[in-house]
């Protein structure tokens, strides 16, 4: 068997093994029943309520014992550390002694200074065996009280905490705050523009309900109906109707009160014409007639 595969096996069983204790930790210490059983002192009841057994009771409670509310970082700094095991390329190179013992200073470091801030400054976990801080930060604690004062220690506690959170997990708080600003200034940038959409949907919903609003308000109106005259053109007479016209017998603005000659019917040259003699005939016929 090749070196490359057992070094990957060895890698993924610490892996799986440290897991396993980081979550079994975990079960035991939210578990924790200060009735149970322990390390601190002896229950009364037969029947142990820690969802991890008597072990896990025994075990929480001296964690709890020690390190107060700082215990729950076992579960957490155990499964980095088999994360860093999964992932660390090179397990036979010289440099891992160095950087191991650098994770386990980092860790100790980070447990014993934030057991030391939870006994200045978290008043939850009273239900502990020796309170949010355990034995481990009273006496940190109050070394550095009497040494330089409340803000003192706690600003010294404060800054070898986040020492020992860089030395075990290698995390810049720098680059850490870089990341938090811009993830602030992208939110921000983001609820604005989403602000902005959400003010334009209202616009448009606003003139959609006024344009509804006159829609409904023209349709409600009683049109009235248009009304429609014939178009009366004036008719041009005929010439028959013109011919046909009766005239007026007499005209008033005439002197002599005499009938116009338009009265009389045109001159038609169609007929029998008469001679000269027969014109003198028909003339001695009348004047006989008369004189009879």
């Amino acid at each position: 068997m090749r070196v490359a595969p057992v070094a990957r096996v060895l890698r993924e069983g610490g892996l799986i093994v440290l897991a396993t204790i980081a979550v079994y930790l975990l079960v035991a210490l939210m578990s924790y029943e200060p009735r149970d059983p322990g390390w601190s002192h002896s229950g009364g009841f037969d029947d142990v309520r820690n969802l991890a057994g008597p072990a896990g009771a025994w075990l929480a409670d001296l964690l709890f014992y020690l390190f107060g509310v700082m215990a729950y970082l076992f579960p957490l700094m155990v499964g980095y550390a088999g994360w860093l095991v999964f992932s660390w390329q090179n397990p036979g190179e010289r440099g891992l002694g160095a950087t191991l013992a650098l994770r386990t200073a980092g860790f100790l470091l980070t447990l014993g200074m934030g057991a030391g801030v939870a006994t200045l400054h978290v008043t939850a976990g009273a239900e502990l065996p020796v309170g949010p801080g355990g034995a481990l930060g009273q006496s940190v604690g109050s070394a550095l009280v009497g040494a330089f004062s409340f803000i003192g220690a706690s600003l010294f506690l404060l800054s070898l905490f986040l020492v020992g959170i860089t030395l075990f997990t290698s995390l810049s708080w720098l680059r850490t705050s870089d990341m938090i600003g811009r993830a602030c200034l992208d939110g921000a940038m983001l609820a604005r523009r989403y602000w902005r959409e959400f003010g334009q949907q209202l616009e448009q919903k606003r003139v959609r309900q006024q344009r509804r609003q006159l829609v409904v308000r023209e349709q409600g109106r009683q049109r009235q109906a248009p009304r429609i005259e014939p178009v009366v053109e004036s008719l041009e007479p005929s010439e028959r109707v013109r011919k046909e016209s009766q005239g007026k017998l007499f005209d008033v603005g005439d002197a002599e009160g005499l009938p116009p000659l338009s009265l009389l019917d045109e001159v038609s040259s169609a007929g029998p014409a008469y001679s000269p003699e027969a014109l003198a005939a028909m003339s001695r016929q009348v004047e006989l007639k008369l004189k009879d």
